[in-house]
């Protein structure tokens, strides 16, 4: 019964975890609240859709980016004989991670950012501006 108890704590933790926020994520949407709409659509361009979330009385501006990357990777070994001899051989390549990134930047009646997600893989994009 504890044992139970406790795998399920665990899950909970985890589950619970897994919607924080990182720092760059939250330091962005600290730096966009209550900024007009024009500098974010001046910083992201163009809104890759536009949604509404009448909920909460938002126009949400949905921006994607495809954040692939290539890295070298081994792709195999061998190990036998080779002329008579043992031989270790590994096998490198290109390998192509697709990952994509999505910044929703939700906008109130005022034209004003009030709130800003992203999902997926966002490290490398820049979600402020350079100070």
């Amino acid at each position: 019964m504890k044992t139970l108890l406790s795998l399920m704590i665990t899950a909970l933790l985890l589950v619970g975890c897994s919607a924080i926020p990182t720092l760059p994520e939250a330091q962005a949407r600290s730096y966009w609240k209550n900024r007009p709409v024009a500098q974010a659509v001046d910083h992201f361009g163009t809104p890759s859709e536009i949604a509404l979330a009448p909920e909460k009385d938002w126009v949400v501006l949905i921006y994607r980016r495809d954040t692939s990357y290539v890295s070298r990777e081994a792709l195999g070994t061998y190990t036998g004989p080779q002329n008579g001899q043992l031989v270790h051989t590994e096998y490198w390549g290109d390998v192509v991670n697709s990952a994509s990134c999505e910044i929703r930047v939700a906008v109130n009646r005022a034209r004003q950012v009030d709130y800003l997600l992203t999902r997926g893989r966002c490290g490398g994009i820049k979600l402020t501006p350079s100070a």
